[in-house]
């Protein structure tokens, strides 16, 4: 045993014994006999001082000392607590010293053990009493938990049941309209409870969540008075005293953070609101309703005046005053009532001007991407959404800000009369003069016109023209702008700036997306595109509130130039790139309509489910949404509501061909209690819910004004109508759409409405419809019907559709039919690669192909036979065929060809079908391991690529004959073609004898004869590289980072490689180790040595001669695997130029001077000759140059990858 532990030992010993033997140690209580020598044991040590102050522990502390024992308390916590109580037991013991002894003496003079024993069974009988009281305290509180689960369990049966019954009605179960009002305010405030105490803010190191200065009254003192309020600054709650300023300027920076009026729900008051005057609000007009015309607040010449009361010191004009009474005539008692601009939150009183205009900056060009449409984007369409593709919304969306009113204000100056007005539509009507914006909110608008004068056309032109050579839009002034004379340029950032602005300038809101859609998908009939406002827009209002002729026609010239902008064009580059066929083309083309839920499928689903909700058959047709929008909107003189039958009706030839006086009459007095069921108010109601307008009025509202609401029942009862049905038409996803889980996860009420409206205008796109089509032509009685209902019967010979209408079907059939998804390039491609055997093309939706599920989800065979013929007919649209033409041209390889391209272009035909057994990657597991072979020895492909041949090996006759072939085509092994390729005539595995020759590398001592040999090569000619699509710089790059684990280079083939589909289309484990043996001879493909090479090849030329010492090693060095600590440079380089096919030794010198090079010639291969001249440095071909693009090599940096040279 060694020396040091037998001291501690001893010592322990000895320090046990001095206790043992103390009589002061003797005298206290077991329990506190054991502490101390637990202690003892950890080398704690216990002095005369600490025996003495432990005597004056009392017997009822000592009871305590057992639970906290029991407990397993630290020892030396319980040491402290009882020197803490011995302490205060000493402190207090000079009063009850004499009284002790009397009762001592009196009580038990002749006996104090028993005297201390009573004392002992009073307190063993206290404590029964207590833990008799904690066990009642226990059951009735186990009593009380278990009514409270009984009268929860019994509430949620009842929503249970009140939730069955009413979807049993078909309605949609909303819990909060059947929760009662007293739990709503109770989870109400138990939410804001735990924002206000419970944020994530934290201003130091500690947790303070809980600080009482983030409750509601201190944030509510800091809103009203800021800096002179006495809560908020208080140093302790309740306190006089004043914090430090370190600490006020925490609190502020949390209430500046956490303010109330951020939150979404005034955003979009502020959004219903803002166009409305200020002296409309509640405050002003209640101080007219009472003082009249004594009031200092409503007749204010200005908000700030009305704000402060000083309506008498600075009045408005007497005919504003007036005009104001006449509209609080009009619209009491509370007039506009707005709560965003609020002192405090529910507050009535407002807040300070500045203050408005803060918070009006952030409502405009706040976080975009955290409002509830980014969100529900996001939620629709996953990385696609808007917020993953720009980096910011463009930021002039005030419509002040917009290029009429700039220039406006830069024509005729305080003259102008569109910017200074107080709303768009008189801004619009040229009315700034008549109704002005207040004079804070002009000068404003001022302020910012002369910061913003390089916005002016003037300027951007000179951009647009002289790009970065341009002068008057880089000057620091106006003046100097348009002088072009100054000495110094804004700086970098600046310029970036105002280039940012110029490239996407388009600030008017009707170029935004959705209107573009709007107005192709509608034309003359948009509701949203040709709006007078942007609310107008917004709302769907154009019909009622529509811009001027001469700016409409503006709109349609922009849109017809602009019709690459609409979102379907956009996901098409987004997802194919230079291969999209739809952006690609030379305008626009309805045809090209490959929105997902535009497919057959859920044209059905719709057709079955929200349509026999909304659209009464029959003779009823004319009760459908647009004939009711057609008539409210049009009246008498409407052409589709007015029509005899529904085919009319559809066409808009209600005038040529009407109803009935009779007939018309009773559609208008249905019309007219039916109003809420048009689109319009359906629009109203999936934009705004329960903060519509329109939707909920009890009688039909005049335009821009509100009537009195409709009773509950009524509201429920139009909800319920406008509310869409459906388990795939409306999923907020292409995969959920068809896994029938729309119903948990829909698109948007507004999004639903949308594809609702063209499933009505297209119900012929229908897989019906098309089918009757393509069997009978001409003579289809469905697809050429007039309606639907007459389609589905099969009546086109009693109903006909007009010619017109027939031949635009006809031409959609013809051309623009040919949008199925599995015509996308990346599923031709998978055709190309695999064949039969493909895991894409052959699923029966896009979702089962991204995942390469084809085998276990196929479509039905002759859909199958269809693609295969479709396919061959457009061969040349695959991936590959588009990159040839690029490199090549109509020379390519490729784009020369004449027939499909297909698998047997790029396999032996041998390895067809059940000659899986002899691709390349089995040959050399046989090569390498023998009758040890997992993948080689598999019984059939699946079990043979899992590696698997050892738990389900094919029978020994198979194996026999595989392993007989082998043994003649031993040499098509990848490691052999790869020494071929490497080595040539010195390569010493491909020219052996036999395959012990090739283990052994003898191919030198062991050669086969030359007739095989020039066999062997034209094999190794003909089966070259030309396929190996995972030798590009990109995967190279995704097997240098990610590994085993990358998503790229471990695909199957091209398309999901590209996709990073290689967890779900995996290659083969043979054809994995192949391309990591080739990955690690060639690593330095990859991009970032590419780019280190650039560097050092640009001092070759003389232009970087200065950076010579700090360039390129990294496409120096050692493989990545073999790298030492400090790798050195070696003192001759040789690398290929591809270009021009020689080698070349580069000697790198020091001291700065240039390198010398030496030259020898060498003929290139195949693979060396692809690409153009300015791309094929390292074999990169020109669609993979983005890798050299600046922002590649920052997010090398940012992931730790750098370069070292330059």
């Amino acid at each position: 045993m060694p020396g040091d532990v037998k001291e501690d030992m001893n010592a322990d010993a000895a320090a046990r014994r001095e206790l043992v033997g103390n009589n002061l140690f003797e005298n206290l209580g077991d329990p506190i006999k054991n502490i101390l020598l637990l202690l003892t044991k950890e080398g704690k040590e216990v002095d005369e001082g600490t025996l003495q102050l432990l005597q004056h522990i009392t017997v009822k502390q000592l009871a305590k000392v057992f639970d906290m024992l029991n407990q397993e308390e630290d020892p030396e916590t319980i040491l402290a607590w009882l020197k803490r109580r011995a302490r205060k037991n000493k402190g207090g013991e000079d009063d009850w010293k004499e009284e002790r002894k009397k009762l001592i003496s009196t009580g038990a003079e002749r006996d104090p053990i028993a005297f201390y024993k009573a004392i002992e069974e009073a307190n063993a009988a206290k404590a029964d009493e207590y833990q008799q009281m904690e066990e009642e305290r226990s059951q009735l509180r186990l009593a009380k938990m278990k009514e409270r689960e009984n009268a929860r369990q019994k509430k949620a049966d009842e929503m249970e049941q009140a939730k069955k019954a009413v979807e049993d009605e078909g309605g949609w179960w909303k819990a909060t309209d059947h929760m009662p009002e007293k739990d709503k305010n109770a989870i109400n405030d138990a939410f804001d409870k735990f924002a206000t105490r419970y944020s994530d803010f934290d201003n130091t190191d500690k947790d303070q969540d809980g600080e009482w200065w983030k409750r509601d009254p201190f944030r509510r003192d800091w809103e009203r008075n800021k800096g002179n309020g006495k809560k908020w600054t208080a140093v302790i709650e309740g306190a006089k005293d004043k914090a430090t300023d370190a600490e006020l300027e925490v609190r502020e920076e949390f209430y500046k953070s956490n303010d109330w009026w951020k939150s979404d729900r005034y955003k979009r008051d502020w959004d219903a609101t803002k166009d409305n005057d200020w002296w409309k609000e509640e405050p002003y007009i209640k101080d007219w309703q009472q003082n009249k015309h004594e009031g200092a607040r409503w007749k204010a010449a200005d908000e700030e005046s009305g704000l402060e009361s000083e309506g008498n010191t600075y009045p408005a004009t007497p005919e504003e005053q007036k005009r104001r009474e006449e509209w609080y005539k009009a619209n009491g008692p509370s007039g506009v009532v707005k709560k965003w601009n609020a002192a405090t939150e529910g507050d009535p009183e407002k807040c300070s001007v500045p203050e408005k205009h803060a918070r009006e900056e952030f409502y405009r060009n706040g976080d975009w991407w955290k409002n509830d449409d980014a969100r529900q984007d996001f939620k629709d369409n996953g990385l696609d959404c808007d917020a993953m593709k720009f980096a910011a919304q463009p930021k002039d969306q005030e419509w002040w800000k917009q290029e009429p009113y700039r220039e406006d204000f830069f024509k005729n100056g305080d003259k102008g009369k569109k910017w200074p007005a107080i709303t768009e539509d008189a801004g619009i009507d040229g009315n700034g003069d008549k109704k002005p914006a207040p004079s804070v909110e002009r000068q404003k608008r001022e302020d910012w016109y002369k910061a913003n004068w390089w916005k002016q056309p003037e300027f951007k032109d000179d951009w647009k023209k002289n790009g970065k050579s341009g002068k008057a839009w880089k000057a620091p002034t106006e003046a100097e702008g348009k002088s072009g004379n100054y000495s110094k340029p804004v700086g970098p950032a600046e310029q970036r700036a105002r280039e940012d602005w110029y490239r996407n300038a388009d600030e008017e809101w009707w170029k935004q997306p959705q209107y573009i859609e709007d107005y192709f998908q509608k034309g003359d009939e948009g509701r949203h595109w040709p709006g007078k406002t942007e609310n107008d827009g917004k709302s769907g209002n154009a019909h009622q509130s529509p811009c001027s002729g001469p700016e409409k026609k503006k709109r349609e010239e922009w849109y017809k130039d602009n019709w690459w902008k609409q979102p379907k064009y956009t996901d098409d580059w987004h997802k194919n790139g230079a291969l999209g066929d739809a952006w690609c083309g030379k305008n626009d083309a309805p045809k090209v309509d490959k929105e997902w839920w535009k497919q057959g499928p859920f044209i059905e689903n719709w057709s079955k489910t929200h349509k026999q909700k909304t659209s009464p058959e029959g003779s009823d047709w004319w009760k459908q949404p647009q004939y009711v929008e057609d008539f409210h909107r049009a009246g008498p003189k409407g052409k589709k509501w007015s029509a005899k039958d529904e085919t009319h009706g559809a066409e808009g030839t209600g005038d040529k061909n009407p109803a009935t006086p009779d007939e018309k009459k009773a559609r208008e007095h249905w019309y007219g209690n039916n109003w809420w069921t048009a689109p319009k108010h359906a629009l109203d109601w999936a934009t705004l819910g329960p903060r519509g307008q329109t939707w909920k009025s009890a009688d039909l509202p005049e335009a821009g004004k509100t009537g009195p609401e409709a009773p509950e029942d009524v509201k429920a009862q139009r909800e319920n109508w406008y509310r869409p049905i459906g388990d795939m038409w409306r999923a907020s996803g292409e995969e959920l759409g068809f896994a029938k889980k729309a119903a948990e996860n829909p698109c948007t009420p507004a999004e639903a409405i949308r594809r609702d409206e063209w499933y009505r205008q297209n119900w012929w796109k229908a897989p019906e419809f098309v089918d009757d089509w393509k069997k009978n032509g001409a003579n289809g009685k469905k697809w050429a019907a007039g309606n639907e209902d007459a389609g589905k019967k099969g009546e086109a010979d009693k109903d006909p559709a007009s010619p017109e209408e027939q031949q635009l079907r006809d031409d959609w059939y013809r051309n623009a039919g040919d949008n199925e998804w599995w015509k996308e390039p990346q599923y031709c491609e998978d055709w190309a690669h695999n064949g039969p055997e493909g895991a894409m093309w052959t699923a029966d939706n896009r979702p089962n192909a991204n995942r390469g599920g084809g085998k276990e989800h196929p479509c039905p065979n002759q859909e199958k036979e269809e693609r295969d013929a479709w396919y061959k007919d457009n061969w040349w649209k695959t991936p590959t065929c588009h990159d040839d033409w690029k490199k090549n041209g109509k020379a390519g390889p490729l784009c020369g060809k004449k027939k499909p391209l297909t698998t047997l272009d790029r396999q032996d035909p041998e390895t067809i079908g059940d000659g899986w057994w002899k691709k390349p990657e089995y040959i050399e597991d046989w090569l390498k391991n023998g009758d040890g072979g997992k993948h080689w020895t598999g019984d059939d492909p699946v079990s043979a690529a899992a590696g698997l041949g050892h738990k389900k090996p094919a029978s020994d006759p198979e194996k026999e004959k595989r392993e007989k072939w082998y043994k003649d085509n031993w040499w098509k092994a990848p490691s052999c073609a790869d020494d071929w390729a490497k080595k040539g005539a010195n390569g010493k595995k491909w020219g052996a004898v036999d395959p012990d020759a090739t283990r052994g590398e003898n191919g030198d001592t062991k050669p086969a004869t030359d007739p095989e040999k020039e066999k062997r090569e034209d094999w190794y000619r003909k089966h070259a590289d030309g396929d190996d699509w995972w030798k590009r710089p990109e995967f190279i790059d995704d097997y240098q980072n990610a590994g085993p684990s990358g998503k790229k280079w471990t695909a199957g083939n091209p398309t999901a490689g590209a996709l990073g589909l290689g967890h779900e289309c995996p290659a083969s484990g043979p054809e994995k180790k192949k391309r990591e043996d080739w990955y690690k001879d060639n690593w330095w493909k990859t991009p970032t040595c590419h780019d280190d090479w650039k560097h050092l090849h640009a001092l070759t030329t003389g232009r970087r001669r200065a950076q010579t010492e700090r360039s390129g090693v990294l496409w120096t060095r050692t493989p990545p695997a073999e790298r030492t600590e400090t790798p050195s440079l070696p003192p001759t380089l040789k690398r290929k130029s591809v270009r021009t096919g020689t080698e070349s030794t580069l000697t790198v010198m020091t001291g700065g001077s240039a390198p010398s090079s030496s030259t020898t010639t060498r003929t290139p291969d195949r693979a060396e000759r692809s690409g153009p001249p300015e791309t094929r440095l390292l074999g990169l071909s020109d669609s993979d140059t983005s890798a050299l693009h600046p922002d590649r090599r920052r997010r090398r940096e940012r992931t730790g990858t750098k370069t070292t040279g330059g």
